[in-house]
């Protein structure tokens, strides 16, 4: 009988909240969510206008009351004259709360910050929804932020030249572009050549990346930036082709944002495993390689790079890169011993092959060379004079 007072009791009780979900879905709903967007326009540097624009929609079904949401600008390091403006609602700049009374079923309500920064450096706002009626049970669409990157000066145009002139996209080699800062040549705004940083810059070519970088001997005041020819995106044959290039260079020990393009010849044709090359120098840090590509008939292709020891600096013997055709999941596996720093990887790959025993004793009475030279030739099954002997 105890036992069926317990079953029973578990039975109400999971009837009890099946009524409970019933009803709490049937009651009243408002799926809220936020968005914030940068609605003026980059780059930027000190003291430039930037505006954010906070929307928060009502899904619905049923209209939304009491709706709080809380602005965070702690991130907004060298911030100042921060003004906010909101179209439902009111902002407390005090707690930094935007609280609206209603926001009906079907409508969005915005809020507009406006600053500007006295430092350089990523700057983020973000903002979140912290109380509503009646509550939201989709909450993931609650918070957004936004990012932006102040820089301490804009020069918006540079003399930029891309070397050579015509780019073959077959070519596994690289393309130099030269970015010159212009600074005035006489008069009373005449300056001193900039000093470029180039440890500290970066540089963006069609989405190909910066790879190394120099500067000029004669005054250091132009970059001369190398990318990987296979890096490049979006980037078609033909004459005429526009090449877009923008980044941050270190100048003068303050951060300069610069944008520039060239136009060249583009001929080739990009082939699929170009990327994997590319990525694969990244990942070795060298410049030639020996590549040999095996590709199976289930579509696997296996990529052998022996490296040379004296480019790779004895850090590696032999990797193999394996692009499976399917998940474009590419493996990178190695035999290179830690300890082992003495030896690049010719030198030990071909260390002690092929020498016999039977031939070295022989080696003294062997006045021809022909069965002394077979001992360093592991791939040579040719008789030595003295015995006949094959080497294995």
């Amino acid at each position: 009988m105890a036992k069926y007072r317990f079953v029973k009791g578990v039975i109400l009780l999971a009837l009890i909240l099946m009524v409970t979900i019933v009803s709490a879905e049937d009651g009243p709903q408002a799926d809220l969510n936020v968005t914030k967007v940068m609605s003026s326009t980059g780059p930027y540097a000190v003291n430039d206008t930037v505006t954010w624009v906070v929307t928060v929609w009502n899904n619905g079904p049923d209209d939304a009351t009491n709706v709080v949401l809380k602005e965070d600008i702690s991130q907004l390091f060298g911030h100042r004259d921060i003004t906010v403006e909101v179209s439902e609602g009111a902002y407390d700049s005090a707690t930094e709360n935007w609280t609206i009374p209603v926001l009906e079923n079907a409508t969005s309500a915005s809020l507009t910050l406006v600053t500007n920064f006295s430092t350089p450096g990523k700057k983020i706002n973000s903002i979140s929804i912290t109380d509503q009626t009646p509550g939201d049970l989709l909450e993931e669409d609650n918070s957004a932020e936004s990012g932006v990157v102040i820089y301490d000066k804009l020069l918006l145009s540079a003399d930029l030249k891309i070397k050579p002139t015509t780019l073959n996209l077959n070519s596994k080699g690289v393309f130099t572009v030269f970015v010159t800062l212009k600074v005035p040549e006489s008069g009373e705004d005449k300056a001193a050549k900039p000093r470029i940083d180039y440890a500290a810059s970066s540089l963006t070519c069609s989405e190909a990346e910066l790879i190394r970088a120099s500067v000029s001997n004669k005054d250091g005041g132009t970059l001369i930036a190398k990318f990987y020819r296979q890096d490049l995106r979006n980037v078609t044959n033909g004459t005429g082709v526009m090449v877009n290039c923008s980044g941050t260079l270190s100048v003068d020990g303050e951060s300069v944002y610069v944008e520039g393009s060239d136009t060249i010849r583009v001929i080739g044709e990009k082939k699929g495993l170009d990327k994997i090359f590319s990525d694969l120098k990244k990942f070795l840090g060298i410049e030639k390689d020996e590549i040999e590509i095996n590709q199976t008939e289930d579509g696997t292709t296996t990529i052998t790079v022996t490296l040379d020891p004296e480019s790779y600096k004895n850090k590696g013997q032999l990797k193999k890169v394996t692009k499976n055709s399917d998940d474009q999941s590419v493996t990178v596996t190695g035999t290179q011993d830690p300890s082992d720093k003495t030896r690049g990887p010719k030198e030990d790959a071909g260390k002690n092959n092929g020498k016999d025993k039977n031939l070295q004793e022989n080696n003294a009475g062997d006045t021809t060379g022909k069965g002394n030279n077979n001992a360093n030739r592991p791939d040579d099954e040719s008789p030595g004079k003295s015995n006949g002997k094959k080497t294995k």
